[in-house]
């Protein structure tokens, strides 16, 4: 089982919607209620991979599905 994962590319925009939706005001926001960088926030959003655990945890956040996007 691989540790990183990304957000496959035809599922990019959905997680960018998800995100809108979510009220945070930034990406730092978002980075700082998860305590995880800036960095790994803008590298998922923009679905270039990132830790496993990392992944799970924002999607949750977002109300994502981590499944279906992967």
């Amino acid at each position: 089982m691989s540790r990183s994962l990304q957000v496959a590319p035809h599922q990019v925009e959905r997680v960018k919607l998800a995100y809108q939706r979510s009220g945070f005001p930034s990406q730092q926001a978002l980075a700082t209620e998860l305590g995880k960088s800036a960095d790994t926030v803008r590298k998922f959003l923009s679905g270039k991979a990132i830790d496993r655990l990392n992944f799970i945890e924002i999607c949750e956040k977002l109300e994502l599905d981590w499944q279906a996007i992967v």
